[in-house]
């Protein structure tokens, strides 16, 4: 398996600006650092963690730091201003050898 951000226009060039994109991959060696270093640095706004259609290393990696992102950002006291969404173009986020079981779009929210 490989990846290829060549195939999304701009996506290379994103991922290798480290200043002034807002773009990151945990699937390059190269990139992951920006990941965590964006999730850092951001204290308003809103978050976008996607996992692509098709097969990808480790499946459950995208939603995994969705939820280290937000556990984090909840214990630095900025969890009420930031809005995090998870994106998926699959049918499923959690699949099961039988049948898939789609629980949607994943945002954490802070307790009431």
């Amino acid at each position: 398996m490989r990846t290829e951000f060549d195939a999304v226009k701009g996506l290379t060039e994103a991922l290798a600006d480290p200043l002034s994109s807002k773009v990151a991959s945990i699937y390059s060696y190269e990139a992951c650092d920006k990941a965590w270093d964006l999730i850092e640095g951001i204290r308003s706004g809103k978050a976008i963690f996607t996992q692509p259609f098709g097969p990808v290393k480790c499946a459950g990696a995208p939603q995994k730091m969705l939820h280290m992102a937000w556990d984090r950002w909840q214990k630095t006291g900025r969890g009420d201003a930031i809005k995090s969404e998870f994106v998926t173009g699959l049918v499923s986020v959690i699949s099961h050898s039988s049948r898939p079981f789609f629980v949607g779009l994943i945002v954490p929210q802070s307790p009431a």
